[in-house]
């Protein structure tokens, strides 16, 4: 079995900041000043370490929006280790659901949220993004494939919702899915790029709200 520098391919894991909260593996003794929150991360062998550009600039794009507003139900697909649900729910949150197809990262998923004290907001579940795209929220983070996302963008549910933030696309497939979400309403509000990957953040003026604040905007 691979170590986690092995897997890493020899980057050992580190606590990072993002916003406010400290990210950190479990095994590391993270310095916590006033203001600031710890997660305790243990990524085991899944995706989600907090390294990756995508998820990097995922965590910065959702960090951006819960200083606008608040969302108050986010759907996390493809959630890997747990890391953007957890990240949500520590922003202000109420409910969460972490979907993955991959049972080692459901497993993953639900001891990061157990050790982090989430189990009353971040609800973890086996199943595919697109058979709980109807779910309601107010905010979709999909850090997932291609071909995922380019399946979501057919689905009515998915433009009922109010924030987007896409993730896990390369630079050049980029142009289409934002000509598809501008088709239909949705702004996008910012790009973050980092490599040849592109996370987007998308608002939709028309998509249902549940904000405790309903005057806000991007």
């Amino acid at each position: 079995m691979l170590d986690y520098k092995a897997w890493q391919a020899g980057e050992e894991l580190k606590p990072f900041k993002v916003g406010n909260l400290i990210i950190s593996p479990p095994w590391e003794d993270a310095e916590v000043e006033e203001g600031e929150v710890l997660v305790h991360l243990d990524p085991c062998v899944v995706f989600g370490t907090g390294y990756h550009p995508t998820t990097r600039t995922c965590l910065k794009a959702l960090w951006e929006i819960y200083q606008k507003g608040r969302p108050r139900k986010v759907l996390d697909l493809g959630t890997g280790s747990g890391i953007l649900a957890l990240a949500a729910a520590k922003w202000g949150a109420e409910k969460v659901l972490a979907i993955d197809c991959n049972e080692l990262a459901v497993e993953t998923a639900s001891r990061n949220v157990l050790s982090n004290g989430e189990p009353q907001r971040i609800e973890v579940r086996l199943g595919k993004a697109e058979d709980v795209i109807g779910e309601e929220a107010d905010l979709i983070c999909a850090n997932i494939h291609l071909q995922v996302i380019e399946s979501l963008l057919k689905k009515r549910a998915f433009f009922k919702k109010r924030w987007f933030i896409l993730s896990g696309v390369f630079e050049k497939d980029a142009e289409e899915i934002e000509r598809r979400l501008i088709r239909r309403s949705v702004e996008i509000v910012q790009r973050l790029q980092e490599k040849n990957w592109l996370t987007m953040v998308g608002f939709n003026q028309r998509g249902k709200q549940s904000y405790c604040d309903p005057d806000i905007r991007p």
